[in-house]
């Protein structure tokens, strides 16, 4: 049954409770309706029920259709609702037994009426709120009210309502949720009404949707390209989730105090930005979500997306040189062509700069140096460096020459300087605690030339190593390492290499061969003791041969 208009035709006199069960009473599409659009009131009682009435702020409205008489629900259907439906409804059942009590009251609010006086609706301070968080609503008007609504669409909550802060022209009431839970996302209208028609209100304001995160575990965030990238470049951001999601978000973080606003889905996991410019740089999170587009995870941990090529581009370059030597102190400097007051040094394979640094007083650094210590195999690869302003941190330069640090691996060592560690065997007194010193491509032809000495009487410093000829202290000798003198005794070392292009100490062990006994004779009586020992030898065997030729003679 349709009617076009409701009135009372009875009063509650003939309503008399008995014992069937009290009904249940809901509106469809909801409570609240928009003034001219359909509403249908619903009325259920028990399966012995022969016909349904429905009251309206308790005296008797109307007899309610019966759907069919399998289905034991009555309705009355409303084609274009007005003010005056606007109020408190209730139904009751009955049977040959007598009626059932009355209903839980059902109020039927009607909006609209003032399509000019429209309220607004905000979060405070975001819409996107963690579980837990709490949250303000904002609830305001223009238009002279005595009531402020709050209402969640599709809820079966009443609605929250304040009376509003009267400030000039604006009338304003702050509803605060907190702490969050899951069953507090969805959409969200705010209502105003005069005193003189409670059920009467004004036009909703626009939907505000209340997203809920961390409710599942945190994403991952990465860029194809790393950052930073050119100007004009293509960028691909890609939020990794748990198995079983399908909707992404990805935001910008915004400078404090600003957050998120709303969480925009899309069902592929891939963000491409580009051709990118001074818009795209920022910090960025993302986000993923199941069935529920109001429930999120939390946010992955921020992004950086750096964009290059707004400044001349710097240099780079590596002190004392791009060789790098282990346990040393390896300076990269980088200089820009303007003053400005960060550096950032990036190394291939990081996404985020291996270091930065800030100027801080206002007018800015034409270079700085970034440290690198102690140097290890570690610190191998190619680096970049670029200079920004504080003002704009996103914001970088175009990146500076490539530079390529390098250093030897234990790979690139002789196959007789890497074996097993044994214990010292003791030559002299004066050869422990020593440092076994390797050298090629000085000698010319790729030759290989070990040094060997005290700790406690270095060689020359180590770029003046040429050769044995240049080692000046009386107990730095060379030795084959691929043919040691046969009848050499073993002692430990530790090892030191220089090439021309490659620098490492370390303290592998090894096992070196000392040298022969001529040799071991040079070091323990120098250069001068050789030669007297030659000559002494010398005047021996002259003495010999002279006293075997006066033998000669006497006979």
């Amino acid at each position: 049954m349709t009617i076009n208009k409701i009135t009372p035709v009875d009063s509650r006199s003939d309503f008399f409770p008995g014992t069937l069960s009290k009904p249940s009473i809901w509106a469809d599409p909801g409570p609240t309706i928009n003034m001219g659009t359909r509403v249908t009131i619903w009325c259920q009682g028990s399966q012995q029920t022969e016909g349904y009435r429905l009251y309206k702020e308790g005296s008797f409205l109307r007899i309610m259709t019966l759907r069919n008489p399998r289905d034991a629900r009555g309705h009355v259907s409303i084609p274009f609702v007005d003010t005056h439906d606007a109020g408190q409804y209730q139904c009751a059942h009955h049977s040959s037994g007598g009626p059932s009590e009355l209903s839980d009251p059902l109020f039927l609010t009607v909006t609209g009426v003032y399509t000019v006086a429209q309220t607004s609706l905000s979060a405070l301070p975001s819409s996107v709120v963690a579980s837990g968080g709490h949250v303000s609503l904002r609830c305001g008007s223009q238009h002279t009210v005595d009531t402020l609504y709050l209402l969640k669409e599709g809820g079966t909550d009443p609605p929250w309502k304040m009376k509003p802060n009267h400030s000039a022209d604006w009338f304003e009431a702050l509803f605060p949720l907190g702490p969050v839970n899951s069953s507090q996302g969805g959409t969200y209208r705010c209502y105003g009404s005069h005193v003189s028609s409670i059920r009467v209100w004004l036009s909703p304001s626009d939907p505000l949707d209340l997203q809920v995160t961390s409710l599942y575990a945190k994403p991952s965030l990465s860029a194809q390209p790393d950052p930073p990238v050119l100007i004009g470049d293509s960028l691909t951001l890609t939020c990794g989730s748990e198995t079983g999601f399908h909707s992404f978000a990805l935001t910008r973080d915004e400078p404090p105090p600003l957050l998120p606003y709303i969480l925009r889905s899309q069902q592929s996991p891939n963000f491409t930005l580009g051709p990118v410019d001074r818009s795209t740089a920022g910090q960025y999170r993302c986000y993923y979500s199941g069935h529920d587009r109001y429930l999120w995870s939390a946010p992955s941990d921020p992004l950086d997306v750096l964009v290059a090529g707004y400044f001349e581009k710097p240099s780079l370059l590596a002190r004392p040189s791009p060789t790098m030597t282990s346990g040393e102190i390896m300076t990269l400097q980088c200089r820009s062509e303007g003053p400005m007051d960060t550096f950032h040094l990036f190394k291939e394979g990081h996404t985020r700069p291996l270091q930065h640094h800030h100027e801080q007083n206002s007018g800015g650094s034409l270079q700085v140096n970034f440290t690198l210590s102690p140097v290890t195999s570690a610190h191998t690869g190619t680096y970049r460096c670029y200079s920004s302003h504080s003002t704009s941190p996103y914001l970088l330069s175009h990146p500076s020459d490539l530079l390529v640090v390098t250093g030897i691996s234990e790979d690139q060592v002789p196959t007789v300087l890497r074996s097993k560690t044994l214990p010292v065997h003791t030559v002299s007194g004066k050869w422990q605690d020593t440092q076994l010193w390797h050298h090629w491509g000085g000698l010319g032809h790729g030759s290989t030339t070990v040094f060997f000495h005290n700790l406690r009487d270095p060689c020359p410093p180590r770029n003046k190593f040429h050769g044995a000829a240049k080692c000046l202290s009386a107990k730095c000798l060379s030795v084959p390492t691929r043919t040691p003198p046969l009848g050499s005794m073993q002692m430990l070392y530790h090892l030191h290499l220089l090439a021309p292009q490659h620098k490492l100490d370390t303290d592998l062990p090894l096992i070196a061969h000392t040298p022969g006994l001529p040799t071991y004779l040079k070091v323990l009586l120098g250069d001068l003791g050789v030669h007297v020992l030659l000559l002494f030898l010398i005047l021996l065997l002259l003495l010999f041969i002279q006293h075997k030729h006066q033998r000669k003679h006497s006979k």
